[in-house]
This record gives structure tokens, sequence and C-alpha cells, in this order.
């Protein structure tokens, strides 16, 4: 009998990404849960997103944003610090 569903779990496996990765590929209406009690997705549904090259463009996509994000960071701690440099000396 062919598999008809897969589990969180065994997705990120399958894709070799963290379920939280699935869990936003959730979010961006990529993947749908099924009604089915635990948090399964239709392996058609899978299937389509494997051939579509989506999972491994996403995760590309969070490493670039994450850069991004930490690169911000850096730099609203540096104007902080000039902010308050200024300041004091008034």
């Amino acid at each position: 009998m062919e598999q008809t569903i897969i589990s969180k779990k065994d997705l990120a496996k399958r894709w070799s990404v963290t379920e939280e990765h699935i869990s936003t590929l959730e979010a961006k209406g990529i993947l749908t849960r099924t009604e089915i009690g635990r948090c399964t997705y239709p392996m058609e549904q899978v299937n389509s997103v494997e051939k579509s090259g989506r999972t491994v463009a996403l995760e590309e996509e969070l490493f670039v944003l994450r850069q991004e994000n930490n690169s911000l960071k850096d730099d609203i701690r540096r104007l902080k610090s000039v902010i308050k440099s200024i300041t004091q000396t008034f």
C-alpha cells in the first residue's frame, strides 16, 4: 500500500530540514495539514513541493534573511553607542 500522508517529523527528515522549517512552509501556505488527528501532510502535496524545488529555496532565503537581520542588529548596537556618546558630550 502506498503512503498517502507523512508526519512533520518524517517530512523534516526526508527534506533534511528542521520541523520549524516545515511549520514555516505551512505558514506560507506551501504545505497544508491534513484534518487527521496528528500533524500530517498529504504525500501528493509533498511530491508537488519537491518537484517545484521550493524546499531548498526557502531554506536559502531564511539563511540570507537571518544574516541580514544579524547585520541590522549590529548596526543598531553601533548607532545606539554613537548616540549615547553624542548625548553625553552635551
